[in-house]
């Protein structure tokens, strides 16, 4: 009686007690229910842990332990099933360590915002890599949320959102949520069919080159905030641009293109010629030192032969360039290095052929009209 009574006591108490399944010491699972987490490890735990799962509610005591644990041997934690929707400011700061390291945080299927600096840049003298892995929908981003040498990526059997070459976008391609590259670039191209770009896609990153599709229609909060427009000093080097294609302005949500630095920030976009007007009286563009005709910077761009935007390809064959579109082109105009127009026909069809005898030398410049009104520049080389 006496031994059932015991076993009845053991079986009552491990019920009550914080479910915790381990493998060793090294990976462990945790759900916390109100009790701070640094009681729900052991020492030898907190020593040996690589891998930590956690699920149930965080407390606001409980990233200092994450943050610790980040800092030394913890190489995983996931909290995809941790009840978390917001992710509060500076979780996950911590002194940088100056050796190569690669952490990875599942991040929690629920979240619905990352604080400012939550996951900031950790130092000139380390070498750190964090890895964020989203399975649900796209988060919102509070000011400097994510920093350099951290990056989101997408699990596998996430269904919300989809990798787009350096992008991550909604699945119907119509939002830009993040750029998933480092931070300095020669050229950033935004995908055709592009409507919205997200807050904060763009923060304090470097471009020399910046090309915004003529199909977006919104851009949000801070997304240029501290974006430096950087030149490469050689004399080979195209000159630096950022060019928005939208015939209207796009709406601009609050301090878009903000700037803290002298040397960062977007002091001249060029535009349609025909929408210069329409751009200088807009709300949050007006305040743009330079609004110029992108006419011109269409000699910036590289030579495109093989693939364009709207799904436009030209090739070479030898004495003639075959462009074919998935769309009909309802116009094809072609300019010399002076602006001038040197060929105008009309296309009314998904292919044609352009002669290299009738382009100009040493390069030609080809717009393309589309019958749903969007158009594409092409510089071409006969």
């Amino acid at each position: 009686m006496k031994q059932l009574l015991f076993t009845i006591t053991l079986a009552l108490f491990a019920a009550l007690q914080p479910a915790m399944a381990q493998e060793g010491n090294t990976h462990v699972t945790v759900n916390v229910d109100g009790s701070p987490l640094e009681s729900l490890l052991t020492e030898e735990q907190k020593a040996q842990v690589t891998h930590l799962t956690i699920t149930g509610k965080l407390a606001e005591d409980d990233y200092a332990v994450l943050r610790e644990l980040l800092a030394n041997q913890l190489e995983e934690l996931n909290l995809r099933d941790a009840d978390i929707d917001t992710i509060p400011a500076n979780a996950f700061s911590h002194e940088p360590v100056n050796k190569y390291e690669e952490k990875n945080i599942v991040l929690p299927t629920a979240l619905k915002h990352i604080s400012a600096n939550a996951f900031p840049q950790p130092g000139n003298l380390s070498s750190e890599s964090l890895y964020l892995w989203l399975s649900g929908g796209f988060p919102t981003l509070g000011e400097t949320a994510i920093g350099r040498h951290c990056y989101i990526r997408l699990t596998e059997d996430n269904e919300e959102c989809k990798a787009q070459g350096d992008f991550i976008m909604s699945i119907d391609g119509e939002t830009l949520y993040y750029l998933q590259a480092d931070y300095d670039f020669l050229k950033i191209q935004i995908p055709v069919g592009t409507k919205s770009i997200w807050a904060n896609v763009f923060e304090n990153v470097s471009a020399v080159r910046f090309i915004m599709p003529e199909t977006v229609e919104n851009i949000g909060d801070r997304a240029f905030a501290n974006y430096e427009v950087i030149a490469v000093t050689s004399p080979y080097a195209d000159p630096p641009v950022f060019i928005c294609k939208a015939a209207n302005p796009p709406k601009l949500g609050k301090n878009v293109f903000l700037s803290d630095y002298l040397d960062a920030s977007v002091t001249e976009v060029l535009v349609p010629k025909e929408s210069i007007p329409l751009y200088k009286q807009a709300e949050g563009w007006k305040d743009i030192r330079f609004i110029s005709d992108m006419t011109d910077a269409v000699f910036l761009l590289p030579i495109m032969d093989v693939e364009c935007g709207n799904g436009l390809t030209a090739k070479d064959n030898g004495s003639s360039f075959s462009l074919n579109s998935p769309k009909t082109m309802s116009k094809i105009e072609c300019f010399n290095a002076l602006g001038q127009v040197v060929l105008s026909k009309p296309a009314n069809s998904t292919s044609a052929e352009i002669s290299k005898e009738r382009l100009p030398r040493p390069c030609a410049i080809m717009r393309i009209a589309f019958e749903d009104g969007t158009s594409e520049t092409v510089k071409l080389k006969p």
